[in-house]
């Protein structure tokens, strides 16, 4: 019995089940890919393609994870080393105004030392028999000058340990607050972040399904997916979300202490200006402007610090300005963005997943025909019967490793090479 020509027995072949979608997914040179196609309809084409799909997905996964992991590591710790030095750049300035502080009460001294002993001076005393009466001092001048001058250097002396003291150990404590929270806070986003994110997500892994075994669906998949992001929303995000305003209140503490210190400071600064004044001119004029510094102010600027309900300072927007603009203007941003960006990557896995599940692709019957052609014709063009019997068994051997997990598929394989071996030697 003479074969027939390959091309009629490779179209009788393909003659049935041609028109059934397939997914376009064999590499150009995988042969035996697009043989199995031709003989399933394309059926095994599209469990091919979301074998491949998968594979690229779990690769997808594990860098998303890795990804994020390093992402958000180094988001936290910028935001530490931002905040550490902003924190310092505070510090500095209450330090400063310390500094300043203790050089107006040091001035205040001298002159309180100068003014003395030019007190104890020797007075030409009057001529014997000769009663001198000293007249009245002028208000505000004589005597007078040595209380007010001596009022300052009071004011001046409570004044740097109160900056010295209490200002700047609230804004110690503020500091060390500050990085407190941040550390606590950091630590319960990790924890959040492993448990509500890393590990379900690194856990999809071994759970992604073999598609080539029978009746495999990624429908459960795309559910663990969105319960992922979900979790991502409720628990992960949130926590990032919050990390500044954690911080604010201390934030806030420190900067009040260390604008309060420099408010503290200017104002002794002012007043040794002034006793300087009244020392080197002892008119009526600069006492006047000394006492006018001593008066406290019948009402408090309107600027003025107040306390809050806890006890700690509050500010408002003018004495904010006196703060380090690194601190005052610092928003704890980074992990929230990293974030961010991690859930943009996992909505974007989850949106690949459904289109492995949605993929339907419809390759013409020519289409595989041309594909399947090269193959067929090495297995089967001018070989004796036990030639392409072998052909067969090898080729079966091949498939088999491939699609032996889907018993219906494969038996429609099977049928196929049989087909058309008997075919060509009809």
């Amino acid at each position: 019995m003479q074969p027939r020509t390959l091309v009629q027995a490779v179209v009788l072949t393909f003659a049935v089940g041609a028109t059934t979608p397939a997914w376009a997914c064999c590499k150009d040179g995988d042969n035996g890919c697009w043989v199995a196609a031709a003989f399933t309809g394309g059926a095994s084409c599209a469990v091919t393609g979301t074998a491949m799909a998968l594979e690229e997905l779990k690769q997808k996964v594990e860098r998303a994870s890795a990804d994020a992991r390093a992402r958000y590591g180094q988001a936290k710790r910028k935001e530490r080393t931002e905040l550490n030095s902003a924190l310092l750049g505070a510090a500095v300035g209450t330090a400063n105004a310390r500094k300043e502080a203790q050089q107006a009460a040091n001035d205040s001294g001298q002159i309180i030392r100068t003014q003395v002993q030019v007190d104890r001076k020797p007075k030409p005393q009057p001529a014997s028999g000769n009663l001198l009466v000293k007249p009245a001092a002028p208000a505000g001048d004589g005597n007078d000058h040595d209380t007010l001058l001596r009022q300052a250097d009071r004011e001046i002396s409570r004044i740097a340990q109160e900056v010295g003291g209490e200002l700047e150990k609230a804004a110690q404590t503020a500091m060390q607050g500050a990085l407190t929270v941040f550390d606590l806070h950091v630590r319960n986003i990790d924890k959040i972040f492993e448990i509500s994110f890393l590990v379900p997500l690194t856990g999809l892994l071994p759970m992604i399904p073999d598609p080539i075994a029978a009746g495999v669906s990624t429908i459960w998949l795309i559910d663990r997916f969105d319960s992922i992001v979900r979790d991502f929303d409720l628990r992960v995000m949130p926590e990032a979300e919050s990390l500044d305003t954690k911080v604010a209140p201390e934030r806030e503490r420190m900067l009040a202490a260390q604008s309060k210190a420099k408010e503290r400071a200017e104002r002794a600064r002012r007043l040794a200006d002034a006793m300087k004044a009244l020392h080197a001119q002892p008119s009526a004029t600069n006492a006047q402007a000394l006492r006018a510094m001593l008066s406290p102010p019948k009402d408090p600027p309107k600027d003025a610090p107040t306390k809050a309900p806890g006890g700690g300072l509050l500010l408002n927007a003018s004495h904010l300005k006196l703060a380090p603009g690194t601190l005052a203007g610092l928003k704890l941003a980074a992990p929230k963005e990293s974030m961010t960006q991690t859930r943009q990557e996992l909505v974007g896995l989850s949106t690949s997943l459904r289109q492995i599940s949605a993929r339907n692709y419809t390759l013409a019957p020519a289409t595989l025909q041309s594909k399947a052609q090269p193959e067929l014709k090495r297995v089967f063009a001018s070989k004796s019967p036990e030639q392409v019997k072998r052909a067969q068994d090898d080729m079966l051997a091949s498939l088999r490793q491939r699609f032996g997990k889907d018993p219906q598929l494969m038996a429609q394989i099977e049928r196929g090479l049989q087909k058309a071996g008997n075919s060509a030697y009809k």
